[in-house]
């Protein structure tokens, strides 16, 4: 029984070991990371990018309190101009203020290059990262760098434009259902008076 056991925890440390060993990056394929990096990260600086979300998710919040605003029944279309105003003004104040404190709070570069690291090891041989430097290096590469980040943006954009109406239909159609709904829960547990 001893020597199972003894069998047992040497064949746990050798299959820890392997383990390990195939998670360690070598010198050369983590120098190669890190080039392929610095070159997939010069064009996509991080406060652009979050500017950049900050402003589609400016579009998207002002599309919805025109929709909210539009539902409200019992408020006048002049009351509606102004509550619009207002609540865009605070929605942007808040997202600036959110961006800010997010740029503040999060070293973006150290962290995409930490992702980086974990990720491009795990899914790419140093052959491959290395293909990966040589296309980048190309005219092709670098367009493809410079307009990635653009390309992503304008992509959610139209993902945005095109599932927004679609969402808030859905939303309509389940808001009338859950309120039939909660209406028939309502009446089924309520006490009824007997007469």
């Amino acid at each position: 029984m001893k020597k199972l056991v003894t069998f047992a925890a040497l064949l746990l440390i050798f299959a820890f070991n392997s383990i390990n060993a195939q998670t360690e990056i070598s010198p050369e394929k983590m120098k190669a990371i890190k080039e392929l990096n610095q070159l997939v990260t010069q064009e996509n600086k991080a406060d652009d990018f979050a500017k950049a979300m900050s402003a589609q998710f400016s579009v998207l919040n002002e599309e919805l309190i025109k929709i909210s605003l539009a539902e409200r029944k019992e408020i006048v279309p002049a009351e509606k101009v102004v509550l619009e105003k207002k609540l865009v003004e605070a929605s942007q104040k808040y997202q600036k203020q959110f961006v800010d404190k997010l740029i503040e709070k999060v070293d973006y570069n150290k962290m995409i290059e930490e992702i980086s690291i974990t990720v491009y090891a795990k899914y790419y041989s140093l052959e491959e990262i290395n293909d990966l430097i040589a296309f980048y290096k190309t005219p092709t590469g670098q367009k493809t760098l410079k307009v990635m980040q653009p390309m992503m943006l304008e992509s959610m954009r139209l993902t945005q434009e095109r599932l927004t109406p679609k969402i808030m239909a859905v939303m309509d159609e389940l808001k009338g259902e859950q309120q039939k709904l909660i209406a028939q829960i309502i009446d089924e547990l309520s006490p009824r008076k007997k007469n």
